[in-house]
């Protein structure tokens, strides 16, 4: 994924590869690779990722964020999913999550959220499936 942020991104792209460097059950486990590549190209068809190139035209820098698959044997749906890691730093080299602003809690008040809900006659809802994606 991009980001453009103010800082350096080499030691994550790094952290990336090491840590995808790692992962041997791939190697044993032909099918499990299967998924997880399934779920990274859909994650690029549907936006929510971008190929970086490390030579870069605009002059802004790119932030790699380390992923790695977990299986989950007893999951009935989603028994492969991917999971990033945000926080994974290479010494020197901020996380990702050490750098973004905080934002206010949008849960503060949940009963009073829950009583206006009610007092309106239309309401808009969202499906949240991927917002952790946003």
């Amino acid at each position: 994924m991009r980001f453009s942020l103010f800082f350096k991104s080499q030691g994550l792209l790094s952290a990336t590869i090491i840590r995808f460097m790692q992962v041997k059950r791939f190697l044993s486990q032909p099918d499990l690779l299967r998924q997880y590549v399934e779920t990274i190209r859909a994650f690029f068809n549907e936006g929510h990722a971008e190929r970086v190139t490390c030579d870069k035209e605009d002059g802004k820098p790119d932030t790699h964020t380390p992923h790695h698959g977990i299986v989950r044997r007893d999951a009935v749906m989603a028994k492969h999913r991917v999971v990033f890691d945000a926080l994974r730093h290479v010494p020197g080299d901020p996380s990702f999550n050490s750098v973004l602003l905080k934002c206010p809690k949008l849960d503060a008040n949940l009963l009073k959220l829950l009583v206006e809900f009610q007092c309106h006659h239309v309401v808009l809802v969202a499906d949240t499936q991927k917002s952790y994606l946003q």
